[in-house]
């Protein structure tokens, strides 16, 4: 049975897009979703010292930063992204400050345990996945919640803690 880990966000203050058209970019990461997302974008966040840039941004949705996406790629070349450009809302900051996030159409899957625990909002209180209806993927999302839950392999975990990105925590996920 593979060991998965919950991808999380880990940074105090990250960066916060804004997008000339939000609505292109529907929190809930979905394939319908994605699809209906364009293939590449613009947006702008405010420049300042304050403002991080973690390897994953939750918002508007699930995104990751070049080194997490090559990760991705590496133990599933089925993924397809999408890309996003953040460029500074500082005309002298962009050349120096500008990135880009990949927006991942990730497999989701149901996969809940019954002993999980999901409150009557979607959320959960208790992440137990079912080893059975999870086909030894390294990556994938959670379909019966109502956030963004991505889980990755112990190997895959390992390989994106090695490169050191900045802003990601792992959190064990209980496997039956």
């Amino acid at each position: 049975m593979m060991e998965y880990f919950l991808l999380r966000q880990l940074a105090e203050n990250p960066v916060r897009p804004v997008l000339p058209e939000p609505g292109n970019y529907p929190y809930r990461l979905t394939h319908q979703n994605f699809e209906g997302m364009p293939t590449g974008s613009v947006a702008y966040f405010r420049y300042g010292d304050e403002e991080q840039m973690p390897g994953i941004l939750l918002q508007p949705t699930f995104m990751v930063n070049d080194t997490i996406r090559s990760v991705m790629e590496l133990y599933d070349d089925t993924i397809r992204f999408k890309t996003l450009a953040l460029l500074p809302d500082v005309i002298d900051r962009m050349t120096d400050s500008s990135v880009s996030y990949s927006i991942p159409d990730i497999k989701c899957y149901e996969c809940l345990h019954e002993d999980c625990v999901v409150m009557p909002d979607g959320t959960v209180k208790r992440l137990v996945v079912d080893h059975r209806k999870i086909p030894n993927a390294d990556v994938f999302s959670i379909k019966e919640t109502t956030h963004n839950r991505v889980l990755v392999s112990l190997r895959m975990a390992e390989s994106i803690s090695r490169r050191n990105v900045y802003g990601v925590e792992f959190e064990r996920v209980e496997v039956r």
